[in-house]
Parts: C-alpha cells; structure tokens; sequence
C-alpha cells in the first residue's frame, strides 16, 4: 500500500512539473517601454547676489562686507515670501606681479546671498532693491518648484503606466494570446531645465533697475519599461 502511494504521488510530482514546462512553453516574454513628457512652466526663481571688498586691513573689510549684508537682509525681510540664504563668506590674500615676484598686496573679502521664490515679482522686485544697495547679481536661474513636480511626475505616471498596459495588451492580441500578465516593471523619471543663465557682473557702484525675466519651461518625462508574458499563444504550423 506504502508502495502503491508512493508512485501515486510521483505521478502527480511528474505531471505538475510536466504543466509548468508547458505553460512556460505557451508564454511569449514581451520587452515593452513607454514614455509620457510635458512641458512644465517654470514657477521657481532661484537668485545669487555677491558683496566683495578688497583692502589692506581685513578687519575694516569684514566690518564693511557686514553692514552690506546686514542691510540687504532687512530689505529682504520685508519680502516673506521669498526665501534668503547667505550660503558663502571667504577671505582671500589678494597677490600682484611686480618686477618678476609675485607679492600679496592686500585681502578681498566676499559673502553673497541667495534668494528663492515662486513669487517671481516679489523676487524681481526684491533683486532691483538689491543690486542698488551695493550687490550684483551673479546667477539667475528658473526651474520646477517640488510641488509642482511631484504633482506633475505623479500625472505622468499613471500616463505612461496606462500606456504600457495598453501596449502589451496590443502585443499580445497580435501574438494570438489568449491573456497577459505583466512580469516586471520599472519606472524612470528625468527633469530637463534650461541652461542657467549667469548675469554679467557690474561695477559694484553701479545702480541697477530690476531684470525683465522670462522664465521658460521644463521638459518632465516619466519612461515605463519592463516585461509581460503573452500566454495561451497558438501554435502555429510551419509552411
């Protein structure tokens, strides 16, 4: 009896492996990708200004290179909806050639500021104040705010998930398949910006009015690529 279950149930062991080779053999693998893209309108408007001094005496430097600043801060201020941010503050030995030697002369002392906004007309309009108040602008560049991009990479996806699906189906109804399933997946998601735009530097006495700015546009592209399996795909006889 021990005997007789024991070929039973390698009978059936046989025939379960048997149907997963057949239903492996009945599947058609499917590489499929798909992309979804949109031009996104830039709402981030990133700004660096820059204060330098240069002198003999370091800290008469610091002193003035501070009271610069501090001014442009409180102008700042009363913009709440741009943000500020003094990211860099060197001091440098500043060196002249003379008569073949290389000899320091003195120390340059530079700080700058960042400002950033979705306000673009406060920004703007903050950025004129500036540059009259003794810091030039070095850098203006335009892009994406988080929010927006989230909200538009989120869009994109159903997108192109949607338009993978609708892929493989058309495959396989091509291939003669009965059904598919999909196998694996993988999202990838690129953000395009405009080159950044650097600003040409001015003398630092100079009285500046606000940039006129046009912000462009951003390319969001979200690509779908992966592999479905076409099952119950008919045999077809050789000619």
């Amino acid at each position: 009896m021990a005997h007789m279950l024991r070929g039973i149930l390698f009978a059936l062991l046989c025939l379960s492996l048997t149907g997963t080779a057949l239903a492996d053999d009945d599947g058609v693998r499917l590489n499929l990708s798909a992309v979804s893209e949109r031009e996104v309108d830039n709402d981030l408007m990133g700004v660096t200004l820059q204060v330098d001094r240069s002198g003999e005496d370091t800290a008469e430097l610091a002193l003035a290179v501070r009271g610069i600043m501090e001014r442009a801060l409180d102008t700042g201020r009363a913009y709440p909806q741009v943000k500020l941010r003094t990211p860099a503050y060197t001091t440098q030995p500043v060196y002249e050639r003379r008569d073949g030697e290389t000899r320091q002369t003195g120390w340059r002392i530079t700080q700058t500021l960042e400002l950033e906004s979705t306000d673009m007309e406060a920004a703007t309009e903050l950025t004129g104040k500036l540059q009259q108040g003794e810091l030039r602008v070095i850098r203006m560049a335009f892009s994406v705010s988080p929010d927006s991009r989230t909200r538009v990479r989120r869009e994109l996806t159903d997108e192109a998930i949607d338009l993978w699906r609708d892929k493989a189906a058309t495959a396989a109804r091509r291939m003669q398949a009965s059904h598919w399933q999909p196998v694996e997946l993988t999202l990838q998601d690129d953000l395009d910006g405009p080159p950044v735009r650097p600003m040409v530097a001015r003398a630092m006495d100079a009285v500046e009015a606000a940039p006129a700015v046009e912000a462009g546009t951003s390319r969001v592209t979200v690509q779908v690529s992966g592999s479905a399996r076409a099952l119950g795909v008919k045999r077809q006889p050789l000619h």
